[in-house]
């Protein structure tokens, strides 16, 4: 079997975490290959694609023509651009989340996809967290959900609001577990640092009486990560 020819679009803090992880791969002797990194920053895309000896580009369409698949990891506003490509150049995309900054834009690339036969998975990576797949499976019918997601303010993913960047997290999670649309959504978002929200807090009611109640703050001075989960036979937090 050839082995996976693949790509990484972006070559920020994300993009180098995605390329060294597939470089990590190929070593562990996976039937995969890191063929180029691109970005639109030449300097950054050089420096990532020689410390790996890979090819680098600031434009994706070469590259991209002589891939199997491609990790998209640049900026939430270019994902529409660069998974449409991708996926029209007939490559399997996996995405960092959002999937695209627009619901428009993330319902077009689904049936891009669809149209051209190919895999388009979002990089939602919280559910496969080791301390979450140590308990999932016991959780089977919650009551009340209770998220906390805050870490202090960068300048990384300011081109989105905090709903998108962190609470998209505990979202994912929820829609898994109770495996069903909130039927009422209660919430309140404020603007700090950013010209974004940058602090927001939402209440979602399920149709099975299912509570969740979620916070997310880019502007805390202390980082926290909590979960909690409260059902009838006991409380799980991670």
């Amino acid at each position: 079997m050839n082995d996976l020819q693949i790509v990484v679009v972006g070559a920020g803090h994300m993009g180098r975490r995605h390329a060294q992880k597939v470089m990590a791969l190929a070593d562990a002797g996976h039937p995969v290959k890191l063929i180029g990194v691109v970005d639109i920053v030449a300097q950054r895309a050089a420096d990532l694609g020689k410390r790996l000896s890979v090819r680098h580009s600031e434009n994706a369409r070469e590259l991209l023509a002589q891939a199997d698949a491609a990790v998209v990891a640049v900026s939430t506003l270019g994902h529409y651009d660069v998974v449409k490509h991708a996926l029209l150049a007939g490559c399997d995309v996996l995405v960092e989340k959002p999937m695209a900054a627009t619901l428009a834009e993330g319902e077009e690339l689904v049936e891009i996809a669809q149209r051209a036969g190919r895999i388009l998975q979002v990089g939602h990576l919280e559910w496969f967290n080791n301390a979450m797949r140590s308990i999932r499976d016991q959780i089977r019918n919650p009551r009340f959900i209770e998220a906390h997601r805050r870490g202090p303010f960068s300048h990384r993913a300011t081109d989105i609001d905090v709903v998108r960047d962190l609470m998209i997290h505990d979202i994912e999670i929820l829609q898994r577990i109770v495996g069903a649309e909130p039927s009422r959504i209660e919430s309140v978002g404020i603007s700090v640092l950013s010209d974004k929200v940058d602090i927001a807090n939402a209440r979602l009611t399920f149709p099975n009486g299912c509570v969740a109640n979620l916070t997310a703050s880019r502007v805390s001075p202390t980082p926290m990560r909590r979960l909690r989960f409260f059902q009838g036979d006991g409380c799980f937090l991670i």
